[in-house]
C-alpha cells in the first residue's frame, strides 16, 4: 500500500457469533453480503493486528475481546502473527504500535468513552500516516466520523442537556453509522424510542445511516459503498437505500451546489434490473449518499416538528396513512393496489386493533397493544392471538406487492412469553419470495426491547381480483 492508504470497514456487527442456551458461541467474519470475502482480499500475510479498545480501564472485558477476536480470526482463517491490545495500561505505545500493524481494530462499547480515549492518545493523528486495514466494530464505526453522532444509549443520556451528541472523531469518513438498527428500533430510552424519536429528532439538517448486523460500509480508493441492508435517515425521514445481496456506492454531496452526485449501485437485484426504471437528479435535495436505481426510495422535507410530521414512510398514526400509501405509489405500486392496501390496513385497525407503523413495498412493520383480555389464565399472550397478528400482517404485506389472494397455510414458532408490564407487541412481516401464483412471507412478533416472542411463516396463493 501507498503511505498513507486506507481501507476501511465500517461495520455494526462483523462475526457470526450466536447464542445457546445464555452461552455465546464464537464464529467467524461473517460471510453475508460478502465481508469475509472482502476482508480476505486486503488482509496482509502474518498480520499485525492492533486492537484500539473502547473501554480502556476494563480489563476483564478487553481480555475477554481478546479471546473472542483471537477465535474470530482462527475461524475465518485470517493469519495473523502478533495481536496487541492498546488500552489504558499500554497508551504510551500508541504511536509505535500503530506505525507497526497493518491491521487496526476500532472495539465496540460506550462511544463517548472511547471517543475521549482517542482523543487522549491523539488516535486522529498517528492515524494520519497509517498504512493498512481498519475494522470499526459498533462504537468503533461511528467514532471513525469526522463529525460523530453519539447516539444516547445509557439511561439520562437523552435528558442531560451537558450529554454532547455531536464531538469531532478520527475523520476516516463523513458517514454517520447507527449500528445494530434491527434491535434498537425497538429499544426505549429514557422514555422515547431510540430511533423513531431520538435519533429522527436529531436528523434535521443531517443525515446518519442505519445498518443492521451483516451490513456494512467499505471505504477503498475514495469510493465509499454500502454492502446489504441499509437505510438513511435524513431530515426526519427514513427510507430504505439498500437490501441484503445488493451493494450501493455512497457519493457525498457537492460541497458548493449541495445537489447529489449520481451513482449506480454496484449491484442490483433481478427486479430491478428488468423493471427499466430510472431516477432523475433532484437538485433540491441534500443527500450524502445514493439510492439504488429502479428502488423509487424517495424522501419528502418537512418543516413540521419531528415527532408529528409524516414522511412518507413511518405513520405514527392511522390518520397519517396516506402519505405511506402515497410512498407506496412512488414505488411503483398502482392506484389499484394503493386502494386494496389502504382498506386493509384500515381494516385490521378498526376490528383488531393492530396499527401499521411502517409501511413500505414488500414489508409492513404493526403494533398492537396488550390488555388483560389477550391473556390467558397463565398470564402469556394467547397464542392464537399472535398467529392472527402475524397472519394480517403478512397479508398486507403480500398485498403491497400486488398480490391478491387467501393464505393458503402458515406456521408459528412461539419462543419466549411475555411479562405482565408488557404493553404493546410489535410485528414485522417481509415477503421473502413473490411469485406469479404462490408467494410466501415471513413474520417475527417482538416486544419493545426487541426480544423475539414468535416467528411465523406464511403462505399465499394469487387469485383473480374482483
Amino acid at each position: 500500500m501507498e503511505q498513507g492508504s486506507k481501507i476501511v470497514f465500517l461495520t455494526s456487527s462483523p462475526d457470526d457469533s450466536y447464542q445457546i442456551q445464555g452461552e455465546w458461541v464464537t464464529g467467524p467474519f461473517t460471510k453475508k453480503n460478502h465481508f469475509l470475502e472482502h476482508v480476505s482480499r486486503v488482509w496482509p500475510d502474518h498480520a499485525h493486528v492492533l486492537v484500539i479498545t473502547a473501554s480502556p480501564d476494563a480489563d476483564k472485558q478487553n481480555a475477554e475481546m481478546m479471546g473472542y477476536l483471537e477465535t474470530v480470526f482462527e475461524e475465518s482463517g485470517l493469519m495473523v502473527e502478533e495481536l496487541a491490545l492498546l488500552d489504558r495500561h499500554t497508551m504510551k505505545y500508541a504511536k509505535d504500535w500503530v506505525e507497526e500493524s497493518g491491521v487496526i481494530i476500532l472495539g465496540g462499547g460506550h462511544v463517548p468513552t472511547q471517543n475521549a480515549f482517542f482523543r487522549e492518545i491523539r488516535l486522529e493523528r498517528l492515524m494520519e500516516a497509517f498504512s493498512g486495514v481498519i475494522i470499526g466494530i459498533s462504537a468503533g464505526t461511528m467514532n471513525c466520523a469526522q463529525l460523530v453522532y453519539a447516539q444516547p444509549e445509557l439511561p439520562g443520556e437523552t435528558n442531560d442537556p451537558r450529554y454532547e451528541r455531536f464531538i469531532p472523531g478520527l475523520g476516516l469518513t463523513k458517514i454517520n453509522v447507527l449500528p445494530h438498527y434491527d434491535k434498537v428500533k425497538h429499544e426505549r430510552l429514557d422514555g422515547q424510542w431510540v430511533i423513531d424519536e431520538i435519533s429522527m429528532s436529531d436528523s434535521g439538517g443531517r443525515e446518519f445511516l442505519a445498518l443492521p448486523d451483516g451490513s456494512y460500509v467499505l471505504c477503498e480508493n475514495g469510493r465509499e459503498t454500502v454492502y446489504g441492508r441499509a437505510y438513511r435517515i435524513a431530515d426526519y425521514c427514513l427510507n430504505q437505500i439498500c437490501r441484503d445481496g445488493e451493494a450501493v456506492v455512497l457519493k457525498p454531496a457537492r460541497e458548493t451546489a449541495g445537489t447529489i452526485c449520481q451513482e449506480q449501485p454496484e449491484r442490483r437485484s433481478h427486479r430491478e434490473q428488468s423493471a427499466g426504471t430510472s431516477r432523475q437528479e433532484q437538485p433540491e435535495r441534500k443527500s450524502h449518499w445514493e439510492q439504488p436505481a429502479g428502488t423509487g426510495h424517495q424522501e419528502q422535507k418537512t418543516g413540521r416538528n419531528p415527532q408529528k410530521q409524516t414522511d412518507g414512510t413511518i405513520c405514527h398514526d392511522l390518520k397519517e396513512l396516506k402519505p405511506c400509501i402515497k410512498n407506496l405509489y412512488r414505488e411503483g405500486a398502482g392506484r389499484e393496489v394503493c386502494s386494496i392496501v389502504t382498506k386493509a390496513a384500515e381494516n385490521i385497525w378498526a376490528n383488531c386493533g393492530i396499527r401499521c407503523i411502517w409501511l413500505e413495498k414488500g414489508c409492513v412493520r404493526a403494533e398492537l397493544a396488550i390488555g388483560p383480555e389477550h391473556k390467558n389464565p397463565l398470564g402469556l399472550i394467547y397464542g392464537g392471538l399472535l398467529y392472527n397478528l402475524a397472519d394480517l400482517v403478512c397479508g398486507v404485506a403480500y398485498l403491497t406487492m400486488g398480490g391478491y389472494g387467501p393464505t393458503v397455510s402458515g406456521d408459528m414458532q412461539f419462543i419466549r412469553g411475555v411479562g405482565e408490564d408488557v404493553g404493546r407487541i410489535i410485528c414485522e412481516c417481509r415477503v421473502v419470495k413473490y411469485g406469479r401464483r404462490i408467494s410466501f412471507a415471513q413474520s417475527d412478533i417482538s416486544d419493545p426491547e426487541g426480544n423475539l416472542l414468535a416467528r411465523g411463516n406464511f403462505t399465499f396463493c394469487s387469485t383473480p381480483r374482483p
